[in-house]
């Protein structure tokens, strides 16, 4: 056999030769894996805040009857704060994380747990198996997080807390333990900077959506000068009651009150009975 077939072939791959007849070449020459559950399970949890969204992918270890911290999990020593390929976190716009500013995109993240504060850093490296090939050179942001007393986790879990419009708290769980960390997005500049974009679309060719992104900054105060503009855009288009009252409610906010109750008197010589009694 060794003449035959030469040296490093299998027999596993001799007999499969010898009882189906196929030529050397024409069997492949290793079997595709087969995918089979995790010891530690993938999950992902996402979560929106305005306009921003948030997603951390992970997989998550079991407390198994072990003792986690400082001993599964050492102390001091960089840890990919999951199991198996890197945790991910991904936002679709920019934000701070604990303070810190962070640009959109998607990043790995590894923690270095203590007995006091953590270090939670996130990396430019995302596709890496776990901590193994961590580079501090690649790190985007360090920060610290405190850990606080929580009620018990058998696996590893990510949640996330108490969100509003603007902020979230990404909380690592496991055994008894919390890790808080507060992520924070401009909501307001991520709004301004999207209707920008939209206003690009087919939208813009009908007076509504002008006067819809125009109405919507000046109630939240954010990027004033062009929403005049979008206001003026959708006058252009057709003038009625709603895009001349948007356009008052920003020229009077820039101080100009004379102008803004002219701009309201045109409004209401266009408005309809219903626009007139809402």
């Amino acid at each position: 056999m060794r003449c035959l077939f030469g040296s490093g072939v299998s027999l596993a791959l001799i007999s499969a030769v010898i009882v189906t007849g196929l030529p050397l070449h024409a069997l492949p020459a290793q079997a595709p894996p087969l995918i089979l559950p995790k010891v530690s399970p993938r999950a992902s949890v996402t979560q929106t805040i305005g306009l921003t969204e948030i997603t951390i992918r992970y997989d998550r270890p079991g407390m198994n009857g072990r003792e986690v911290w400082g001993k599964l999990v050492p102390y001091d020593s960089v840890w990919r704060a999951g199991a198996n390929e890197n945790t991910v976190l991904t936002v679709s716009s920019p934000v701070k994380v604990q303070g810190q500013p962070l640009a959109a995109g998607r990043y790995g993240i590894h923690m270095i747990p203590s007995q006091g504060d953590w270090t939670v850093i996130v990396s430019r490296e995302a596709s890496a198996w776990g901590s193994f090939s961590y580079d501090q050179k690649e790190d985007v942001l360090r920060v610290k997080a405190t850990p606080h007393a929580a009620e018990p986790e058998e696996r590893l879990l990510y949640t996330f807390d108490d969100p509003d419009d603007s902020s979230v708290v990404a909380t690592l769980r496991w055994e008894k333990l919390a890790v808080p960390i507060r992520i924070e997005a401009d909501t307001r500049q991520v709004v301004a900077d999207s209707l920008r974009e939209q206003l690009r679309g087919l939208g813009r060719f009908s007076w509504q959506p002008w006067a819809q992104a125009a109405a919507w900054c000046s109630a939240h105060g954010v990027n004033l000068d062009e929403a005049s503009q979008w206001a003026d855009t959708s006058i252009a288009l057709a003038p009625n009651f709603t895009n001349l009252a948007v356009k008052a409610d920003l020229v009077e906010r820039r101080g100009d009150s004379t102008a803004a109750a002219d701009l309201r008197r045109k409004s209401f010589a266009l408005a309809t009975e219903n626009e007139v009694n809402l």
